[in-house]
């Protein structure tokens, strides 16, 4: 884990987590933590729109999951942007068809599942740090 810590860019910046698998969700937000930055978590669109609802700062990045219940990925990005327009998004799925409608939101990223902890923090970093 000491190879992780301190991605650039990430002391100091918020991530907001939305993942439905509760092992992965677990795993990167001790990932995106152990590299410095601060982590939001939600298990599903709905939850993370509440927990960007609560959160007085701002979010510097959304990781989130093309496919989840209650409110998708590609929805809660949506949502997310109208109300917090300098947010970042990260789109992650385990369905190479998901790659397609993540690209239907400009430029967002996709990581594709399965994931290395490095690769997410490439992917966040770059995400965060896109000009």
């Amino acid at each position: 884990e000491q190879a992780l810590a301190g991605a650039p860019g990430a002391v100091g910046r918020t991530v907001l987590l939305a993942e439905d698998d509760a092992g992965l969700r677990q795993l990167a937000e001790r990932v995106l933590q152990s590299a410095g930055y601060r982590v939001l978590v939600a298990p599903d669109g709905a939850g993370a729109l509440e927990e960007s609802r609560a959160h007085a700062g701002p979010i510097d990045l959304l990781v989130a999951d093309v496919v989840m219940p209650r409110l998708g990925g590609l929805e809660l990005a949506r949502q997310i942007l109208a109300e917090r327009p300098r947010t970042r998004v990260l789109m992650m799925s385990g369905y190479a068809q998901d790659s397609r409608a993540a690209a239907a939101l400009a430029n967002v990223p996709f990581l594709a599942k399965p994931f290395s902890p490095a690769e997410l923090l490439a992917a966040a970093s770059a995400a965060i740090n896109a000009p």
